[in-house]
């Protein structure tokens, strides 16, 4: 897993927001064309915290989100 960047943006943001994949993808260096699915899989970026069933989101009709408490924790 590569190491998390922590931009101001992030530090900002309360504990229980929640970051979308592209935000993710962001934080770890990631293209925005590269699949979120692929680097949860392949354990590039951490496990989400939560899945929002839609039906407007890919990867099995779910959104994946994290917690910025539970990224916070990792960074340490």
């Amino acid at each position: 897993m590569r190491k998390m960047q922590n931009p101001e943006w992030f530090q900002k943001l309360p504990d229980n927001a929640k970051l979308d994949g592209d935000e993710i993808k962001q934080l770890f260096g990631y293209s925005k064309s590269t699949s979120i699915g692929n680097l949860v899989d392949k354990g590039y970026v951490p496990k989400p915290t939560h899945r929002c069933e839609s039906r407007f989101y890919r990867r099995n009709n779910k959104k994946l989100l994290w917690e910025v408490k539970y990224l916070r924790e990792l960074m340490k």
